[in-house]
């Protein structure tokens, strides 16, 4: 009775384990919109302050180059998180589906960690513009209400 108890929930494991494995395999590819951050998850102020710029008391110098930010970042971070996704996305399907080794898919890691790496670079860049941008106080006061809002912990 123990023995088949025990066969009965290691192949219920293996059931749900191939299960997700071939829902994986089988999503599709197109990972657009499915972004995971880069090597550190930052929050993402602009969320809090486009919405409360008058709470924040943002004048109109800073407001320009909050939209210069704006105008250039957006693109360039969904597209390496597009990137990103969909690289993620041909390693998991070469291991699983493919029986690709860590030797077949060693290349494609090291692109993936360049373009997280890239990610972060960006955002760290950004959160540094903003805080050339804002004055302590406003900083500090968005960052108050970040965290409030769960966007920061």
């Amino acid at each position: 009775m123990k023995n088949s108890m025990i066969k009965i929930v290691i192949l219920s494991l293996a059931i749900a384990a191939f299960s997700s494995l071939t829902a994986a395999e089988n999503k599709s590819p197109d990972t657009k919109g499915s972004h995971k951050p880069g090597l550190v998850q930052f929050p993402y102020p602009m969320k809090v302050l486009l919405p409360n710029m008058q709470e924040f008391k943002v004048d109109k110098e800073q407001e320009a180059k909050i939209n210069e930010i704006l105008t250039e970042v957006p693109e360039k971070m969904h597209t390496m998180m597009d990137a990103s996704a969909a690289l993620e996305h041909a390693i998991k399907k070469d291991v699983v589906k493919n029986k690709k080794t860590l030797k077949d898919v060693g290349a494609s890691l090291e692109k993936l960690q360049r373009i997280k790496r890239d990610i972060s670079n960006l955002q760290i860049n950004t959160l540094n513009r903003l805080q050339e941008i804002l004055s302590a106080d406003q900083y500090s006061a968005l960052f108050s209400k970040l965290r409030g809002s769960h966007q920061c912990k």
